[in-house]
């Protein structure tokens, strides 16, 4: 059996369907998602199966559960061959790390995940074209690749993106839209459509309260305050389109639980900014854990400490 482990957003699932076409050729596929502060949890699950190849796709190093997360790895590197396919900045920070697990790391800050999958393995895939469009969908969903809102390419991102987000926790229903890319090679059902009509609704209703919500705006930035409201699942995508409508870094703040204070941050294609700084720097300074790209990142923090990480990142936002 071989085990795949990639994120639930559409970089990661774009990612994991290409490999699975060829992976599923070879043995039986285990797909499971994750996110880099859970990986552990989900590693755990994998180590109780015989499985002789593990990928670990868009899943970046979580500095702060790393220890557990590469206590699984090493146990399961013992039996099987484990590749690390990723494009964040902590990744390819820690690929020292990864190597000394005896992993085989496939990394690169130049490329999406998708991309990254898609030149080791599109041209062993069963319809070349069908694998590239969909990794194109992954890098322009993951804003690394632009193209005209317009065209067909850009609806069709808007629409899965917007199946995907629906239900953010239905990690099932991702398995299954990455499975039917893989095997049935069909982009969109009428389930996909569905929730995205039903995604877009709570979208516009979380993006009329992100006006009432500005906790700070500036020429170059903008911060929201959404601590009091349930937006999981769907900051990224207010992130992102307040980013690329207003040109602006974004900042979300938002309480996922009522432990931990989320900081979201998303850079429009307009502006030249890495947020990953911020976000490392900050979260190893408040004991949380984060990750991300150039674009977009994130990190986590008590939030008894949630103030005091914000006084610190609006005094670097004012530098931006």
């Amino acid at each position: 059996m071989i085990a795949l482990i990639t994120h639930g957003d559409l970089d990661g699932l774009t990612a994991g369907a290409i490999a699975m076409n060829v992976l599923l050729k070879r043995d039986r596929v285990l797909a499971l998602i994750a996110q880099p502060y859970i990986l552990h949890k989900v590693l755990e699950k994998v180590s109780s199966y015989c499985i002789r190849e593990l990928y670990v796709i868009d899943i970046s190093v979580d500095p702060g559960t790393w220890s557990r997360s590469s206590y699984f790895l090493s146990s399961i590197g013992k039996s099987a061959n484990i590749y690390w396919i990723d494009h964040h900045r902590t990744s390819v920070e820690n690929i020292f790390s990864l190597l000394k697990l005896n992993m085989k790391p496939i990394v690169s800050l130049e490329y999406c995940s998708s991309r990254i999958v898609a030149k080791l393995f599109l041209n062993e895939t069963d319809d070349v074209n069908f694998f590239q469009k969909l990794a194109v969908i992954g890098e322009v969903g993951d804003k690394v690749k632009k193209v005209r809102s317009e065209s067909r390419i850009a609806k069709l991102v808007e629409e899965i993106g917007s199946a995907i987000a629906a239900m953010p926790s239905d990690n099932d229903f991702k398995i299954k839209v990455m499975r039917m890319w893989a095997i049935k090679k069909i982009l969109l059902n009428d389930e996909m459509r569905e929730r995205a009509k039903l995604a877009r609704e709570k979208l516009d209703s979380f993006l009329k309260k992100a006006n009432e919500r500005k906790m700070f705006e500036d020429e170059k930035c903008l911060v929201i305050d959404f601590r009091e409201l349930n937006v999981k699942g769907y900051v990224g995508k207010i992130a992102s389109e307040i980013a690329e409508t207003t040109g602006k870094l974004v900042l979300i703040i938002f309480n996922p639980n009522k432990s931990e204070t989320v900081f979201t941050f998303r850079v429009p294609l307009t502006v030249n900014y890495d947020v990953t700084h911020i976000v490392s720097s900050i979260s190893r300074k408040y004991g949380g854990s984060g990750g991300g790209h150039k674009r977009a990142a994130s990190f986590r923090v008590p939030q008894m400490l949630a103030e005091s990480a914000l006084k610190e990142v609006m005094n670097r936002l004012m530098g931006v």
